[in-house]
C-alpha cells in the first residue's frame, strides 16, 4: 500500500508538471539534442513539506531523441523525448513510454510538450497550457498552428518545475 501511495504522489506530480496529454505529437525527431539538458536533475522542493525526492534523468537515447526517467525513491516513469522546433520557437515533444512496472499500451502512450531552460545550473520545465492549446486536439498541424497562433503569448507554457 505505501508504495502505491509513493507512486500515486508521484504521478500526481508528473501530472502537474505535464498534465496535457496529446493523443498526436507537434513533430518528428530530427534536431540535434542539446547535451546540457543531460544528467540528473532533482527537484527543488516547492514548500518545506515537499519531502518526496524527485528526480529525472534525461539520457541520449539516440542522436535526435533523449531517454528521461522521471523517479521518486521507488518508482519511476519513463519517456522518450526529442527537440521541436515550431516557427522561431524551441520545445521538447516527450512522449510517455511505461513505469517501473512495465511499457503502456499503444493507447496510453500520450505526448507532452514541454519547455526545458537552463540558467544558472537550474533547469526549469514548463508544460503546454492546455487553456490555450486544447487537448483534444487530433492533427499534428492543428496543434502546430494553435501553438503558432498563440506563439507570442507569455501563458502557453505553465506551471514550472524547478530542478
Amino acid at each position: 500500500m505505501r508504495n502505491l501511495t509513493l507512486f500515486s504522489a508521484m504521478f500526481f506530480t508528473f501530472v502537474f508538471l505535464c498534465g496535457c496529454e496529446y493523443s498526436v505529437p507537434a513533430g518528428k525527431p530530427g534536431l540535434p539534442l542539446d547535451n546540457a539538458l543531460m544528467g540528473i536533475w532533482e527537484k527543488i522542493p516547492d514548500n518545506e513539506k515537499d519531502k518526496d525526492k524527485i528526480k529525472i534523468l534525461v539520457l541520449k537515447y539516440s542522436d535526435t531523441e533523449y531517454l528521461a526517467v522521471y523517479s521518486n525513491d521507488t518508482d519511476a516513469l519513463y519517456f522518450r523525448g526529442y527537440p521541436i522546433k515550431i516557427g522561431d520557437m524551441n520545445a521538447v515533444q516527450i512522449q510517455w513510454v511505461g513505469t517501473n512496472k512495465g511499457p503502456l499500451e499503444d493507447k496510453d502512450r500520450k505526448y507532452h510538450i514541454i519547455s526545458a531552460n537552463l540558467k544558472n545550473n537550474t533547469l526549469e520545465i514548463k508544460i503546454l497550457n492546455n487553456s490555450l492549446i486544447s487537448k483534444d486536439i487530433k492533427s499534428q498541424e492543428e496543434l502546430k498552428n494553435k501553438i503558432l497562433q498563440n506563439i507570442k503569448n507569455p501563458e502557453l507554457f505553465r506551471d514550472p518545475g524547478i530542478f
